[in-house]
Parts: structure tokens; C-alpha cells; sequence
């Protein structure tokens, strides 16, 4: 789940080729890369957050502590995969926002950097050699809190991207 707290407008938002494979190793706040043919895994460089619509069902499962991989397919809403081909569009932003999600691992604090896991979710970046930026993509800005999304409560962190 995401919730831009930030004005759309202020947003670029892009359509990216995503790969039926890829697209079920996401929910909407996952990263990908702009090429769209891989999960990030820790290699920021040109990642974008997914903001088309997932699965209620599929984000429901993961705010209970499912895997994203093995949540409920399909996905996304029709419009995100073409019919009879390999691979569908998927809305990413790009630019700086601030938002919400469900899509972290761990618990990272205020002003904490974040980038992506293998799985693209959010987490803390692990100090490198007292360089604890030179991987992220955004900035902690609320802990992690309790935030009803259409009927659902969640474990949310808020956080600026950079």
C-alpha cells in the first residue's frame, strides 16, 4: 500500500514494462528498476516506487506478515498486464514525495536512510564505512504507526524520498 501525502501533481509519473514474473514479486510501493526487468535489491541507482493500484486482497495478506511473493494473484487491476503477452505497464513515480507505506522491513527510526531489499521493500541502510546515504533512496521521517486504509489497519512508516 501507498499513500502520497505529497500533491500528485508535483509527481512525475511514468509507465514502465513489467514482466508478468516481476509483477508478482510486487505490490503497489514496491521498487523497481526503470527498465522494469528486475527487483532492485539494493542497487538504487534509477529504482522507482510502483503506484498502479494493487490487489486489496494481496495487500490485506502482506499486513499480516505475508511474503509479498506469496501473496494473492493476481496483483494488479487488469489494465496493468496486456492481453496474451509477456509483459504488462506498471505506473512508477519519480521525483521527490513524501508517503506512506506498508511495503518496509525492520524498524527504522527518524532520519534513518532507507533502500530497497532483494524483494524491493523499504528497510534501513547499514552504516558503510560511516557513509550510512550513499545507497538511499528516501529519509524516515515517522516511525513505524497504526494507519487505516480503506477499512484495513496497517503498519505504516512515513518517509521523504530523496
Amino acid at each position: 500500500m501507498l499513500v502520497l501525502l505529497s500533491n500528485l501533481n508535483l509527481v512525475t509519473r511514468v509507465e514502465v514494462p513489467v514482466s508478468k514474473t516481476i509483477q508478482k514479486k510486487l505490490l503497489q510501493g514496491s521498487w523497481v528498476k526503470w527498465d522494469g526487468s528486475d527487483i532492485i535489491g539494493g542497487d538504487v541507482t534509477g529504482g522507482a516506487q510502483v503506484w498502479t493500484e494493487a490487489s486489496r486482497q494481496a495487500e490485506k495478506e502482506h499486513a499480516g506478515g505475508t511474503a509479498i511473493a506469496s501473496c494473492t494473484e493476481p496483483r494488479f487491476t487488469p489494465d496493468a498486464t496486456s492481453q496474451g503477452d509477456a509483459n504488462g505497464q506498471l505506473t512508477v513515480l519519480y521525483g521527490k514525495y513524501r508517503a506512506l507505506t506498508n511495503i518496509f522491513t525492520g524498524t527504522p527510526a527518524i532520519g534513518a536512510y532507507l533502500t530497497t531489499d532483494a524483494d524491493g521493500v523499504l528497510k534501513a541502510v547499514v552504516a558503510v564505512s560511516g557513509i550510512d546515504s550513499q545507497d538511499a533512496i528516501a529519509v524516515c521521517t515517522k516511525v513505524k504507526h497504526k494507519y487505516t486504509h480503506l477499512g484495513t489497519e496497517y503498519d505504516v512508516i512515513e518517509y521523504v524520498t530523496l
